[in-house]
């Protein structure tokens, strides 16, 4: 971006020039929408730092359509079978209970853990409620029994943890595992846990498992996402 932007005066910066960049760029449009969105965001800062006295309006190129892929229960499965690192079971299962938000799953702590009610508190205290809620979840016997074999074992306050440390990611392990699994890494969620609905341990509803919600910061625009649904055959 620097050999481009570097000596353009900000005033000067219109829909054709960003259009010259996309086109010089020959890169996805993804990747376009991200760095022409960063230029936005660093023109608006100069602006209140008054460094300039306006930030022009960047034209970016229209998202993408997502590619979205639905799993089969086989194939969930299947991929389930590979993810090999304790806490990153224990995150799915979590995940297939819960239906919770990546962080509230990863910043879960074992004192809003509830053994005799059978329920989780996501909602840490001391935060306040948003849109994003995190409600007191009950939980299915396989969850309970994941969570009481990993406490036995404890090395920290963090219910998710390896080496005694909080894991702020899970995106490398689900990798890993969709390596192993020869499964497409770009579908996305996870079914919650429900007998009623008659496929066995997972419902076709899905949650988002990614990095765009974990506490790494990286990458805030990419996600790394499961969907586990449709899962009747």
């Amino acid at each position: 971006m620097r050999a481009f932007w570097s000596d353009v005066q900000p005033h000067l910066i219109d829909r054709e020039m960003a259009q010259d960049y996309a086109k010089r760029r020959n890169m996805a449009a993804a990747t376009i929408r991200y760095e022409l969105g960063m230029l936005s965001v660093a023109l608006r800062w100069a602006v209140d730092k008054e460094i300039i006295k306006k930030a022009p309006t960047i034209w970016r190129p229209d998202p993408p359509e997502r590619r979205v892929r639905h799993l089969t229960r086989s194939e969930f499965e299947r991929w389930f079978k590979e993810v090999k690192a304790p806490h990153a079971r224990l995150y799915v299962e979590l995940g297939l209970a819960t239906m919770a938000r990546p962080s509230a799953i990863l910043e879960l702590t074992w004192n809003r853990v509830d053994f005799d009610r059978g329920t989780v508190d996501l909602n840490p205290s001391g935060r306040r409620q948003t849109r994003k809620r995190r409600p007191v979840v009950p939980l299915n016997d396989d969850a309970l029994n994941a969570l009481r074999e990993a406490y036995t074992g404890r090395q920290s306050h963090f219910v998710i943890e390896r080496g005694a440390q909080q894991v702020k990611s899970i995106k490398k392990a689900f990798q890993a595992a969709s390596g192993r699994a020869d499964a497409d890494d770009r579908c996305c969620g996870v079914g919650r846990a429900d007998d009623r609905c008659g496929v066995g341990r997972i419902q076709p509803a899905a949650c988002l498992l990614g990095a765009a919600d974990d506490l790494s910061g990286k990458s805030p625009k990419k996600h790394f996402n499961f969907k586990f649904a449709s899962l009747s055959s």
